[in-house]
């Protein structure tokens, strides 16, 4: 039995699902559904989730001494993971099966920060727009996803959030007070998405 296996029995009092992964190991269902959602396997996913997994399942809720996942802890759910990959269809599917779409990463990101930054404007206007994920969420340095966007320049999800903002809240002021029109600083295509009519 893995540790996050001993994990999970311990917080919900029983025996967590567990389902064979992509390699043929076992795994806590929570853990393949994870991985599915990074590579987009919608049957590994609706596999994991017909086992019983956590749909808002994230590895903060891992024990800090578990040694079965050799990358650090993020935080992020499936959602998170799905949204940074552009894997539209697994964000659907995510969604679908009662994902949060407010749940925040260990450094305060939502799935529509994850999305912005990785410029996947399809995956930005559907959390956005169809999934009412809260573009003025901010992240602990408040940064929101129209930041994240701005400062990794891409200009296309950082149109779609300008779009589902509606004018509103689209200079608000980080923590160390800059706007996201700040970052677009040598950047023809995200400058002129500011420039008023």
């Amino acid at each position: 039995m893995t540790s996050t296996h001993a994990r999970l029995r311990d917080e919900g009092g029983g025996e967590p699902p567990v389902m064979e992964g992509a390699d043929g190991e076992r795994l806590p269902a929570e853990i393949v559904l994870r991985r599915a959602a990074c590579t987009g396997d919608l049957e590994r996913m609706r596999a994991a989730l017909a086992q019983g997994a956590d749909v808002n399942w994230s590895d903060m809720r891992r024990a800090p001494t578990s040694t079965d996942e050799s990358s650090p802890v993020t935080g992020d759910t499936a959602l998170h993971i799905a949204a940074q990959y552009g894997h539209m269809d697994a964000a659907v599917l995510l969604c679908q099966a009662g994902a949060d779409v407010e749940a925040r990463s260990r450094i305060g990101s939502t799935a529509l920060h994850r999305a912005a930054s990785e410029g996947h404007a399809n995956v930005v206007a559907f959390l956005a727009e169809q999934m009412g994920a809260s573009v003025h969420a901010v992240n602990k340095i408040g940064n929101t996803a129209l930041h994240a966007a701005v400062c990794a320049r891409q200009p296309a999800a950082a149109a779609e959030l300008i779009r589902a903002m509606r004018g509103d809240g689209i200079h608000a002021r980080n923590n160390i007070g800059m706007r996201a029109v700040d970052y677009a600083d040598g950047c023809r295509d995200l400058q002129t998405l500011f420039d008023g009519p």
